[in-house]
């Protein structure tokens, strides 16, 4: 009970202080000086997810082992020129990087399913770029900003294993069109830099590949609409953003 008495204070306090705070005159003469910047870059790095479902790269046998790759790490840059005080085009660039690393069950007889396990090690990238349209908004110390971007998706998967001294090694590569988008919600140190917190999502069907089987054997694969793999992502991560 005085937890909650104290978070019934804090939000009294907060709606009390958004109660009297005069909007009109939410741009001081910093967010003012801030407008007037014409470039700006931001870099941010942090967790993504694969919303969509598992990329079948190899072999139908590594669906489980995949599993674990939905979960990586994203490195994001967008530069940008505002031609208004609040409106920007740029480039926008993301990364999405996952590794997994365990035993996988190998099917080696089809007729007495007979499976020896292997450890493996997969390692996955898909990089994004595409020309983006921004906004941003500053209040005072604040400022929130957000991107639409439509561009290129590339991915590569790497899978490499050891049988009996035996290396194994496959991959996957490809490409395909994308569409994304970004918030921004950030804190500004100064008239030039900020830092703040993004989340973004791509949308990206695969269409169209390149496969070297464990094997050897080089494939391409071209997927029907109803067989696309769906490799759309979500992402959160924190940034530092320079103004000029």
């Amino acid at each position: 009970m005085k937890i909650l008495a104290i978070l019934t204070s804090i939000l009294g306090f907060g709606f009390q202080s958004f109660a009297q705070t005069d909007y009109t005159k939410i741009l001081s003469d910093t967010a003012a000086d801030m407008n007037k910047s014409k470039f700006s870059l931001s870099l941010s790095g942090g967790v993504g997810f694969r919303t969509g479902k598992d990329l079948d790269l190899i072999n139908s046998d590594y669906r489980d082992f995949e599993k674990k790759l939905n979960i990586g790490y994203t490195i994001q840059f967008e530069p940008k020129y505002f031609i208004t005080k609040k409106i920007g085009l740029g480039l926008f660039v993301n990364a999405f990087i996952a590794k997994a690393t365990g035993d996988v069950s190998l099917l080696v007889n089809s007729v007495s399913g007979e499976r020896l396990n292997i450890n493996a090690t997969q390692n996955d990238m898909m990089l994004y770029v595409g020309p983006s349209v921004s906004g941003r908004y500053f209040y005072d110390k604040f400022y929130s900003g957000y991107s639409f971007t439509a561009g290129v998706q590339g991915y590569q998967s790497k899978f490499a294993a050891t049988i009996i001294n035996r290396s194994l090694n496959g991959k996957e590569i490809g490409w395909n069109w994308a569409v994304g988008g970004n918030l921004e919600m950030g804190y500004n140190i100064n008239n030039d830099f900020s830092i703040f917190i993004a989340a973004n999502y791509f949308y990206n069907l695969i269409s169209k590949s390149e496969k070297t089987g464990l094997d050897g054997e080089v494939t391409t694969e071209n997927y029907k609409d109803e067989d696309k793999v769906d490799a759309s992502r979500f992402g959160l991560g924190l940034g530092v953003n320079y103004r000029f």
